[in-house]
């Protein structure tokens, strides 16, 4: 109101005031409410809008000066005001935006410390270079500072480098605007502090390009680190160890648990010591399956044996492993790498051995007993057999699967009906489970089959799977049946 009336004094103000809204409005629309400088794009965005902004108030307030305060060209007031309220948001805001956002996640307290020791020294080497006046070799390099803004930018949180800018333009607009050190003896004020307005914009400018340049560079990592992280989690929940081999120099990288399932404390470096201890009589086939995959394949897989040395939690135990991976090419198609997890399966080779050594010993004695098992698909209408039940019905050797046909042609005709009548009835019972007695012709001769068979049925009532797990000698049934 010093020298204006008060209409131009509240034209002006709502001027003033639809700046920061502008630009806070278009931030918001662009980037959402939660705004950062987190990258290039939000660096242009928040320049593009505070220059929308101001041009925008420009034109009301040149308007409002021009009609009701002064007869100066609309345009040079507009020009002025766009200037200066730009100027005034670029180095202000970011301030403000990275100050809330401290407020929010507030930093270390060691990095609080080192930070504001550092803006120390940028605020008191600002003000000893501006303040110099022109004849000294100091003013012809005032902007020196910028290698600490560049340092508190790449090493601590971005408000504290924002709030160096902030201190940096603070001390050049306020020894210009008092006269004060550098080109104030020289230039007339407006080139000054035209000078000026310059020196603040490009310093917050390039301080605002060095945080999102490095808060790029941080994200990146941390994206990066949590993959691994969640990585290892995921190989850690499966029991997995992770490798790669360069098939080109012959460097080998795991991690600890690829490292100690191949019987190594330390991490093997090469692929020659990655193979040390696997068991010699494997060598050669996966070499040769790996020489295969080399030829054309796009994967490499294999199971061997590892001899744990003296020293390993289990010396002396031979142990199994299998490798999955992948093969890496050139653009060439020649195999450069290989990329693959591996996975101890001791317990499941274990278990496979027992339970194969466990049906050799039944079929064995099945096949002396003339006992044998089949499971039924009514479905397919085949059955899956046991080496005993082969031996008992007089088939070919290593038959594993015969259809329904098959063994209804051996079932004697007088039997065969009565057969099917009591399997339909148990059917239509739903019954569980039920016993028979029939006759087979095998090589010309009668002979006496029981069996009992378990149903399974679907969810609509279906038989789904029988079984039957008994059959008995001739010789056996007709003792049992002559029997008083």
């Amino acid at each position: 109101m010093s020298d204006r009336s008060l209409a131009t004094a509240v034209l002006k103000g709502f001027c003033n005031i639809g700046e920061p809204v502008i630009v806070a409005w278009l931030l918001q629309r662009w980037f959402g409410p939660a705004f950062a400088f987190s990258d290039l794009r939000r660096v242009l965005g928040f320049l593009a809008a505070a220059a929308i902004g101001t041009a925008t108030s420009a034109i009301g307030g040149a308007a409002t000066i021009t009609l009701l305060h002064t007869t100066a060209p609309f345009w040079d007031v507009w020009r002025v005001w766009l200037l200066s309220d730009g100027v005034g948001i670029v180095v202000v805001a970011p301030l403000i935006i990275e100050l809330r956002r401290a407020a929010v996640e507030p930093p270390s307290w060691r990095d609080t410390i080192e930070g504001a020791a550092v803006l120390t020294v940028v605020g008191a080497l600002a003000i000893y270079v501006f303040a110099h006046p022109t004849e000294s070799w100091i003013s012809f390099d005032p902007d020196a500072f910028i290698l600490l803004l560049l340092w508190l930018a790449a090493r601590w949180p971005a408000p504290f480098a924002i709030a160096g800018a902030f201190v940096v333009s603070a001390g050049a607009i306020s020894t210009t605007t008092f006269g004060i050190g550098h080109l104030s003896d020289v230039l007339p004020v407006i080139q000054r502090v035209h000078g000026v307005q310059m020196t603040v914009v490009m310093v917050t400018v390039f301080t605002l390009v060095f945080v999102a340049l490095f808060r790029e560079r941080r994200s990146s990592a941390e994206t990066l680190k949590q993959s691994k992280d969640r990585l290892h989690l995921a190989l850690d929940g499966a029991e997995l160890g992770a490798f790669s081999a360069n098939l080109v120099t012959g460097q080998f990288e795991c991690d600890v648990r690829t490292a100690l399932m191949h019987g190594h404390h330390a991490l093997p470096s090469s692929i020659k010591e990655a193979r040390q201890y696997v068991h010699r009589g494997d060598r050669l086939r996966i070499g040769e399956a790996l020489a295969e995959a080399f030829r054309g394949g796009r994967s490499w897989n294999a199971e061997y044996r590892v001899v744990q040395p003296r020293g390993h939690a289990h010396a002396g135990e031979t142990r199994w492993v299998t490798l999955e991976s992948s093969v890496l090419r050139d653009p060439r198609g020649t195999p450069v790498g290989l990329l693959g997890v591996t996975r101890d399966i001791t317990v499941r080779k274990r278990t496979e051995d027992s339970l194969a050594e466990r049906n050799a010993q039944l079929a064995l004695a099945g096949k002396a007993a003339l006992v044998g098992t089949y499971a039924y698909d009514p479905k397919t209408r085949r059955s899956r057999v046991t080496e005993g039940f082969v031996a008992l019905y007089g088939l070919p050797e290593n038959t594993t699967e015969i259809p329904l046909s098959q063994w209804q042609a051996r079932v004697h005709s007088q039997d065969l009906r009565l057969l099917e009548a009591v399997r339909d009835q148990a059917y239509r019972e739903r019954r569980r489970e039920y016993t028979a007695e029939f006759r087979i012709v095998r090589d010309g001769e009668v002979r006496w089959i029981e069996a009992r068979k378990f149903i399974k049925y679907d969810a609509d009532g279906h038989p789904k799977r029988v079984v039957r797990w008994r059959g008995i000698s001739v010789a056996e049934i007709i003792q049992r049946k002559l029997a008083p």
